[in-house]
Order: structure tokens, then C-alpha cells, then sequence
């Protein structure tokens, strides 16, 4: 059986890619270009295959040989799970779709719209085992595929197959190599070839051809010619094989499959030189199919009037097509169902017959994503802190899943469900927004809210006096002393004559921001908060010796001879000089620090209140810049210890807890 192994490899290495006759002029697109390469494998990105204006499309590989070359949709050569195979090559152990080698050195592959698609989508994986490529091109077919007036040739080549004893009788067809069969009974697998002159064979015949299934013998009733007797002259002409529809549905379906070869072709003494499916008449005309338009914009969610097809030909039957079901599913009397945005092409074809030939008409048909309506009615709202109001009404009649926000939370806050709750005096929008999906735009619906306040509500800010009577502060904002709670506050105004002590006076009404001020604990007080006020319109206090801190000095330190910061001596509560370089003040910008500009004061200072409140005890170490635990007081000034949602005054500072 040595000629059956040199058969198989010589009717693979001579086969021709599906409907290679009507090819006038193809167009190359090389994809990549490696002469040499010995990479194991290429990925070709999937925007190569998008916009793609032609009808009819192949994948050339190159290679050194025919042996095991596999292609896939997808990105990851490692992850065979998220590849989607298209073609293995004829040895191979999972043979698909079919596969051309011929003697130019290339596969040929044939691409369908839905392989395309799918391209674009993943991208393109070719790998190869035992081979080396040189060159990867996407070919568009002039004309495209079909019947035609010579048919469809499947295989074309020189083949010759001896009779028994002179070895084999026998080669393979590979996969796909029926794939224009219509499997409707009409069809014809026409066998060309040369008869030679070798006497006959063991049986006594002298010639015959078969088709068989991939199988050695035939298979439930296939078609086969057998001819008998000593022809002594060569015979050159054609075998035709009427097919039945169960036949061609083997032979096309690969359903009777062996190594992965469709069929088998037997016979004895002859030349094979091509094998033709659906050979026309010569005298066939093609009839004229068209469409109104070539192609058609339509929205997701709307009716498509779809068009049907025209024939010039009375009695021919219309059949319909769509290239990309997923987006358009098309009926048998040519009607279309939108099923998602993208694009498809819509076919009408009619069949060949004695008389005429197929013929075939198309239009593209795009679908766009729809617009959903969302909207507030009305799209302005007032509403007042404290009293019942009505929020405008959204309209989601398609019912999409919608987000919501408000763009001043200080003003109002909106939760998951579409609740409004309102915050403070001001403006802010209300939105709703759907974000879109692959059928639908995205969409924003919003409405202007204005609050009015409701009756006044006292604002506070807590002090951290920790265990001190007194400690130094520096104000954020406009303060309130007379409506302050636990605290009372001073600024100094200078020394007494003697030099001992540092005379700090009352302040009574309201402080602006930035002052440095000493505050001391009101006896019997436990809260200390320092009224925000609401006129902001004062004047700081003036003489004032303290100073603020900041960052800077709290890093670097302050000291001279004019530098007082606050501690204790002999349990008594004092500011003492810092006078030594190596020991210098760290004073952050929440605390104040005294410069008396290089007067006569003594080393340490006594503390004098104007209010006859003459100092402070049990203080034992130097004032402590130390951080704040969270104090959370309601606008009431009342103190919480686990806040719901609303406005708080936190670390004095007013925040939203939602």
C-alpha cells in the first residue's frame, strides 16, 4: 500500500481552496511578515479583521510543509478554554472546516462572516507543529465563491493511481472539500481524468472510479461508476455522480469520517485531474436577483420593514440568509427580527437549475443602539428644612436600573432608592443616570432642588481641653465667646510693671478666624464647645502678645529671649522663657506661643485674668500638642455618641454622615 500513503500526500499538496476557479483577481493583505521565523506561533490583533467592506474572504499561511498547522479565534495560545479552533490542518488529530496546501507553498482557508466576527472580536492565533511560517495574508476573493458556469473546483492536480500490484488504488479527500454540496438531491460530483493503458486489474477490470465514504468500503447506498473490460486506448473525458441528498449530507457533514478525511477516491488505471461539484450547463443564464437599496440603518427596539429580493426570472424560489444571526434573524419569506446592535449582511439566493444558474443579491444592514426616555417632572423643586415638600417624579417607562446623586450634599443627600433628604440651606441637582449597555445610549436625567433653611440651628466646635485648666488656641472661624459653652477665652495684652506676670484680658463678644487666644475651663463645666457665629464681621483683639503656631515652627522649633511658651513650675501654671537653643519650642498652628520683643520679663511668668480669676494648679508638665479624639456633637450642641445620617459637628468640624 506504499502509493496510498504517496497519494494522500500528493492530493493534499494539490488541492485548491473552495471555489478557486471563479477567483479573477484576489486581493492580498499580508497580515504578518516573519521570512524565517522560527516563532511557534503568531497572534495577529482582531482589528485587522474589523471594517471589512468585501464579500468573500480566505486566510493564506505560509509554510515549509502541510503537516499540523492550527487556527483560532482568540488572544491566549496558552489558554485553550477561551480559544475558539476554526481549522486544524489534514494530520492533525482534530480535523475541522477543511484545509488547502498546494504546491505554491500556502493553506488556504475559507472564512465565513460568522468567523470574521469572531476574528475581530478575539483576534487570530496561529500555531504550527513541525513546520515554520514565512508569511500570513488575508485574501478578498474577486467574485467571490458559488456556482458558476464551470461549477465549483474542489481539487485540481495529476494524480495517478495504479491498478493492484502495481500498489494502491486508492487516496483521500480531505475535509471540506465538499462544502458547496446543497445536500438537496440535485447535486453532481463531476471527476476528471485520464484512463491508462495497463491491461486489467485482478477482477478483470480494465478502469473504474469511485467515491466512497471515509471509510474502504461504500456507505449506505453512496453513489459509485464501475466500468468493465479490456479497453486498450487511453480515455480522456469526465465521470459525473448524481449525489442524494443523504449521500451529500455524509460527504459534506463528514459524518462517515476516517482520519479525518471526508471521502476516498478509488478507481484503477486512471489520471485524477480535478473533481468539479455542480458543474453547470454551459447554456445556463444567471438570473438578475436584486435589492431596493444596498443597505439599511435601523434602531435597536424599532420595527425593520425589511425588504425582499426581485428576480427576473418568474417560478425561481427566493431563499434568505443573514451572516450574523446574533443581530439580525432572518425568516424564509425574507422578513427580519432585530435581535441586537451590530451589523449583518442579508442574503437572497435562488438555485441553479437546468436551465439557469444560481445567482445571489445582498444589503447590509447596521443597528444602532436606541435612545431610552428618563426624565424628572418637574425639573425645579423647593423645598424647607423642617417641612413636608413633594420631590418630582421619575419617568423610567423602559424601566432601566438607574444611579443617583446629588451634586451638593451639604444642601441634599439621595439614596439608592430615589429618597431625597435635605441638609442645609442651598442648591444642588438631583440625578438620575443610566449608564447604557450594548443596545441602549446612556442617559441622565436631573432636576434643580433649592432649600430654604428651617429655624435657626446653633453650630458648635468642640475643644479638646484634655486635663488642663487652660491651654492655648488659635480660631478657624468666626467664634461666638458669649454663647460658647464650658470655655471662657483671653488674649494678652502685656505685662505688669514688676515684670512677673502676664496680663491676659476677657474676650466678650465675637472673635474673627487666625486669633491666638488662651482658653480656660469654666468651673463645673464638662462639654467645651466654642460657638460658630453667624455674623462674620469682627475685629481681632488688639494689644495681643500671643502668636500662632504653624507647621513650620511646630518642625523646626522657635526660641529667644522674647519667647514664652505655656508649662507649669511648682504646680503653678506659667509661660517660661526659651531661651537655649537646644531646647527650643515645637508650637503647632493650633496653639500660640508669647513673644514680648526682648523686654525686661523675668524667666517665668505668672498668669494675671482681668476677671480676678488669678491662675491655675495641678498642672504638671508642658503643654501637649496632642490630637483630638473624635467628638461628634449634633446642631443642637447636643453630644452623640453613634450618629445616623445627618449633619454633625465632628473634631469640631461640620460633616455629612450618610
Amino acid at each position: 500500500m506504499k502509493t496510498k500513503n504517496i497519494f494522500r500526500m500528493l492530493l493534499v499538496a494539490a488541492a485548491l481552496l473552495l471555489g478557486a476557479n471563479n477567483v479573477k483577481a484576489d486581493t492580498e493583505t499580508p497580515l504578518w511578515d516573519g521570512e524565517g521565523s522560527t516563532l511557534s506561533c503568531v497572534k495577529i490583533n482582531g482589528t485587522a479583521f474589523t471594517n471589512l467592506t468585501g464579500t468573500s474572504y480566505k486566510l493564506r499561511v505560509y509554510t515549509n510543509n502541510g503537516d499540523q498547522i492550527f487556527i483560532a479565534a482568540g488572544s491566549d495560545e496558552n489558554d485553550e478554554s477561551q480559544n475558539e479552533p476554526l481549522f486544524y490542518t489534514q494530520y492533525n488529530t482534530w480535523i475541522r472546516n477543511g484545509e488547502y496546501y498546494n504546491s505554491a507553498g500556502y493553506f488556504e482557508f475559507p472564512l465565513t462572516g460568522e468567523m470574521i466576527t469572531k476574528l475581530s472580536q478575539k483576534g487570530l492565533i496561529v500555531k504550527y507543529y513541525n513546520s515554520t511560517f514565512s508569511k500570513i495574508s488575508l485574501i478578498e476573493v474577486s467574485g467571490g465563491g458559488g456556482s458558476s458556469t464551470t461549477g465549483v473546483t474542489v481539487w485540481t492536480g495529476s494524480v495517478w493511481v495504479g491498478k493492484w500490484g502495481d500498489g494502491g488504488s486508492y487516496g483521500y479527500l480531505p475535509n471540506n472539500t465538499f462544502s458547496s454540496l446543497k445536500c438537496d438531491g440535485t447535486d453532481i460530483i463531476r471527476v476528471y481524468g485520464t484512463l491508462g493503458n495497463l491491461g486489467t486489474d485482478d477482477w478483470g477490470n480494465a478502469w473504474y472510479i469511485q467515491i466512497l465514504g471515509g471509510n474502504w468500503e461504500p456507505q449506505g447506498g453512496w453513489d459509485c461508476l464501475n466500468r468493465s473490460g479490456n479497453n486498450t486506448s487511453d480515455f480522456t473525458g469526465h465521470v459525473d455522480f448524481v449525489v442524494s441528498s443523504e449521500v451529500a449530507s455524509i460527504l459534506k457533514n463528514n459524518t462517515n469520517s476516517r482520519d479525518g478525511n471526508c471521502a476516498i477516491l478509488n478507481g484503477h488505471n486512471i489520471t485524477y485531474t480535478s473533481i468539479v461539484v455542480n458543474p453547470s450547463n454551459t447554456n445556463a443564464t444567471t438570473p438578475t436577483l436584486t435589492f431596493p437599496q444596498s443597505s439599511y440603518n435601523v434602531t435597536y427596539g424599532t420595527t425593520f420593514d425589511a425588504p425582499t429580493a426581485t428576480c427576473n426570472v418568474d417560478g425561481l424560489t427566493i431563499s434568505y440568509g443573514s451572516s450574523n444571526p446574533n443581530v439580525a434573524e432572518v425568516a424564509s419569506n425574507g422578513a427580519v427580527t432585530i435581535k441586537a446592535v451590530g451589523r449583518a449582511t442579508i442574503t437572497a439566493s435562488t438555485p441553479a437549475t437546468d436551465v439557469y444558474n444560481a445567482a445571489t443579491a445582498s444589503y447590509q444592514l447596521v443597528v444602532s443602539k436606541a435612545n431610552i426616555e428618563l426624565s424628572y417632572s418637574p425639573q425645579e423643586a423647593t423645598a424647607t428644612i423642617g417641612e413636608a415638600w413633594t420631590a418630582p417624579t421619575l419617568s423610567n417607562p423602559s424601566h432601566v436600573a438607574v444611579t443617583y446623586s446629588s451634586t451638593n450634599q451639604n444642601v441634599a443627600t439621595i439614596d439608592a432608592n430615589g429618597n431625597v433628604t435635605l441638609v442645609g440651606a442651598g442648591e444642588t441637582w438631583i440625578k438620575a443616570n443610566y449608564a447604557g449597555d450594548n443596545n441602549y445610549n446612556a442617559k441622565e436625567a436631573s432636576y434643580k432642588l433649592t432649600v430654604n433653611g428651617g429655624p435657626e440651628i446653633p453650630e458648635y466646635i468642640s475643644v479638646n481641653m484634655g486635663n488642663y485648666e487652660c491651654r492655648t488656641y488659635v480660631t478657624t472661624t468666626y467664634i461666638d465667646f458669649s454663647q460658647s459653652v464650658g470655655i471662657k477665652g483671653y488674649y494678652a495684652t502685656g505685662l505688669n510693671n514688676e515684670g512677673t506676670a502676664v496680663q491676659f484680658t476677657k474676650v466678650t463678644g465675637v472673635v474673627p478666624p487666625h486669633v491666638p487666644l488662651l482658653l480656660q475651663k469654666i468651673s463645673g463645666a464638662f462639654e467645651y464647645k466654642l460657638r460658630i457665629s453667624n455674623t462674620e464681621n469682627a475685629t481681632a483683639p488688639s494689644p495681643n502678645k500671643l502668636n500662632a503656631g504653624s507647621s513650620s515652627i511646630f518642625n523646626s522649633g522657635i526660641w529667644g529671649s522674647s519667647i514664652y511658651v505655656l508649662t507649669v513650675h511648682n504646680n503653678q501654671l506659667v509661660f517660661a522663657e526659651v531661651s537655649d537653643v537646644n531646647k527650643k519650642a515645637h508650637v503647632d498652628e493650633e496653639h500660640a506661643y508669647l513673644d514680648l520683643n526682648n523686654s525686661n520679663a523675668h524667666a517665668r511668668l505668672t498668669i494675671s485674668f482681668d476677671d480676678n480669676n488669678n491662675g491655675a494648679t495641678g498642672i504638671d508638665a508642658i503643654e501637649n500638642n496632642e490630637q483630638s479624639r473624635e467628638v461628634i456633637y449634633d446642631l443642637h450642641g447636643q453630644r452623640v455618641q453613634n450618629p445616623t445620617k445627618g449633619v454633625y459637628i465632628i473634631n469640631g468640624k461640620k460633616m455629612v454622615v450618610k
